[in-house]
């Protein structure tokens, strides 16, 4: 589970849950957002990356994930 608190556009802070069962996916899906949002820096995004392919490599799970948005 990951927690996402951080401004939209407006400035208000928005609220995004993120579950799994696949560890691999959910941090790659963290990853994504924080790139995204310009929170992680390109030698954080190079280490990030290098440990979510020897996580998928050893079999903890998988790095593809699916975002389902549903309204709460």
């Amino acid at each position: 589970m990951a927690l996402n608190v951080m401004p939209a556009a407006d400035g208000k802070p928005q609220m995004a849950l993120l579950f799994s069962r696949d560890p691999v996916a959910i941090d790659a899906v963290t990853m994504d957002l924080l790139t995204e949002h310009g929170l992680l820096g390109s030698s954080e995004q190079e280490l990030a990356q290098a440990m979510l392919e020897q996580a998928e490599a050893d079999g903890l799970g998988h790095k593809q994930y699916k975002i389902e948005r549903i309204a709460f």
